[in-house]
């Protein structure tokens, strides 16, 4: 719009006067235009995040938001902080963690979902340990062809005394040794596949000798007329 300014008439030279100028009024300021806020709340997330049955690590996981995705929000639970969404590119719903999260729209009217209870873990059988079958050792066979060779030694008559060498077959080679016994206690030992072992002077009469190898024992009456008689004998292993 154009507004005449009056300036006084000036007598000029020749009888002209000046034509009054015009100057422009400014227009009306035009009103920002509106931006629209989403009537349904979206969800979007700065870093990849899973989407859980539940609020934690403890539940499983069934989905995921991407970076560059967006989810709508249909419900939150305020005191853990995560918003259930519709689980992006399948079916149901699902809870994701708002740390990287930014929400746009409104989420007063958001449903409060209640915590669902924590799955029960799966149990794991625990395997069975197979006892290692242990081989039972084959015990040493019997001494055979035990015998005994003897010397009579007159003291004092009727008093004699007899000494000698007793005799035996080995026919194992798994004995640790050879225990020798008189009179029912110990009396000497010898070393695996040794055959042979000396008789102390002894008193005529009963004087049993034993020789056991193993649980196999070799007993053997030996009688002699004269002085020396009635020699028996028994072998162990050691």
């Amino acid at each position: 719009m154009l507004t005449v300014t009056a300036q006084a008439l000036l007598l000029q030279p020749g009888g002209f006067t000046s034509t009054p100028e015009f100057t422009s009024t400014p227009g009306p300021t035009p009103t920002p235009g509106f931006t629209s806020t989403p009537s349904v709340p979206e969800v979007s997330v700065s870093t990849d995040t899973n989407c859980r049955t539940g609020p934690g690590v403890q539940y499983d996981r069934v989905g995921g938001l991407l970076v560059g995705q967006t989810a709508i929000v249909v419900g939150k639970n305020t005191s853990t902080g995560y918003w259930i969404i519709n689980n992006p590119g399948k079916s149901g719903t699902c809870w994701l963690w708002d740390e990287y999260a930014t929400v746009s729209g409104n989420t007063a009217g958001l449903t409060e979902y209640a915590i669902p209870p924590t799955p029960t873990p799966t149990a794991t059988s625990t395997p069975t340990a197979t006892p290692t079958q242990t081989a039972t050792p084959t015990p040493p066979s019997a001494v055979t062809n035990l015998a005994a060779v003897r010397a009579c030694a007159p003291q004092v008559l009727p008093i004699y005394l007899y000494g000698g060498v007793i005799n035996w077959q080995d026919n194992s080679n798994n004995e640790g040794g050879f225990n020798i016994y008189l009179n029912g206690g110990l009396f000497g030992t010898v070393a695996a596949n040794i055959t042979t072992h000396p008789i102390p002077p002894l008193a005529r009469g009963r004087n049993p000798h034993h020789l056991e190898r193993g649980s196999v024992q070799q007993r053997r009456q030996i009688s002699q007329s004269g002085c020396c008689r009635h020699l028996p004998v028994k072998l162990t292993s050691s």
